[in-house]
C-alpha cells in the first residue's frame, strides 16, 4: 500500500526526535485511535483495504503505546501479525473473552512490559461481564494496564475506553465511574487515559474528567498553540473537514508532562485508515 503525498509532510514534523526529548529514552509516544470495526458495508473502506495502513502507522509514527477502540477479534489478530513488535491486552466487551468490540492497549514490547491489567464495564455493576449501563445503547468497557518501562523500571497506569454514542446519562456516569476507578486503582502513580468519548470539550462529562477531584489534563490543552494538525478527530470516511468533531482524547494526570500533541491526518491513495483520526502525544514522567 503506497503512502500518499498528503501524509508525508505532517509525519516529518510530528515524528521529529530532538536530542533532548524522544531520543533520550525518557520520552515516549502514546496514541488514541478508533480504528473503525470490520464492517462489510464500508465499501472501499472495508478493513481489508485499511488494515495494512493501520498496522504500519504504529511503527512509522514511533508509537510506544496505543489505546484503540472498536477493535474486533480478527482486527486485533491482524494488527498483532502485521506489527509483531507490539503485544496487546484486552477482552471483547460482550463476553469478557473474544466476542464483541475490544478496547485494547497495544504496547511496544522492546520498551514496555505489563505488570498487571484488567477490564471493567461502564455500568452500575462494573464487575459484571457484558453489563450495560444506564441509557447506553451498547455495553461499554475500560481496559487498564499497569505498564513498566524497561529502560528505568518506572510504572504507570494506562486506561483506555469507548463511551456510548447515544446515552447522555451513560456518558456522564461513565466519566464519574472511570475517574473513581482511576483514583482507586492507580493511587498516586502517573496515569494516561485514552479513548473515543463520543463527546466534545463542552460536554459535562469532559468537565467531570478535567475539573473534578484529582482532575486529568487534556493533552491538547497542555501544549496550547503548539498542538499539531487539525482540530477535529471524527470525519467519517469522506474526510470532510467542514464537519469535524473533536471526540477522541488523551488525558494525563499531574505526574506527567506533555511535550507534543497532534492529530494525524493521512490517507493511502485516497483510503483513510479510519473514520476517526488518531491522536498522539509525546509524554514523560515529571521529576519528583
Amino acid at each position: 500500500m503506497k503512502i500518499g503525498l498528503l501524509f508525508v509532510i505532517p509525519v516529518v514534523l510530528l515524528s521529529g526526535c530532538s536530542m533532548q526529548d524522544q531520543c533520550t529514552n525518557k520520552v515516549f509516544r502514546v496514541m488514541s485511535f478508533n480504528i473503525r470495526n470490520d464492517n462489510s458495508d464500508d465499501g472501499q473502506h472495508v478493513w481489508m483495504n485499511r488494515k495494512e495502513g493501520v498496522a504500519k502507522m504504529l511503527d512509522f509514527h514511533r508509537v510506544d503505546i496505543a489505546g484503540m477502540q472498536e477493535v474486533l477479534k480478527n482486527q486485533l489478530e491482524d494488527i498483532k501479525r502485521m506489527a509483531p513488535e507490539f503485544a496487546a491486552v484486552g477482552v471483547g466487551r460482550t463476553d469478557g473473552k473474544e466476542k464483541g468490540e475490544y478496547a485494547p492497549i497495544f504496547y511496544r514490547t522492546s520498551r514496555f512490559s505489563v505488570a498487571d491489567w484488567g477490564t471493567f464495564w461502564l455500568s452500575e455493576t462494573p464487575a459484571d461481564t457484558g453489563s450495560r449501563g444506564w441509557d447506553a445503547a451498547l455495553e461499554r468497557i475500560v481496559t487498564w494496564a499497569l505498564m513498566q518501562d524497561k529502560n528505568d523500571h518506572k510504572q504507570f497506569y494506562f486506561f483506555n475506553t469507548h463511551f456510548d454514542h447515544r446515552g447522555e446519562e451513560a456518558r456522564r456516569n461513565s466519566a464519574a465511574l472511570i475517574m473513581y476507578r482511576i483514583r482507586d486503582v492507580a493511587g498516586d502513580k502517573p496515569v494516561v487515559l485514552s479513548g473515543d468519548f463520543n463527546l466534545d470539550e463542552h460536554a459535562d462529562p469532559y468537565f467531570l474528567i478535567t475539573k473534578g477531584d484529582a482532575p486529568l489534563i487534556d493533552s491538547r490543552i497542555a501544549v496550547g498553540d503548539a498542538a499539531y494538525g487539525p482540530y477535529g478527530t471524527y470525519t467519517g470516511f469522506n474526510g470532510d473537514e467542514k464537519n469535524l468533531r473533536n471526540i477522541d482524547f488523551i488525558f494525563v494526570n499531574d505526574r506527567i508532562d506533555v511535550l507534543r500533541q497532534g492529530i494525524i491526518s493521512e490517507n493511502w491513495n485516497g483510503i483513510l485508515p479510519s473514520d476517526h483520526r488518531p491522536v498522539v502525544a509525546d509524554i514523560r514522567f515529571k521529576k519528583r
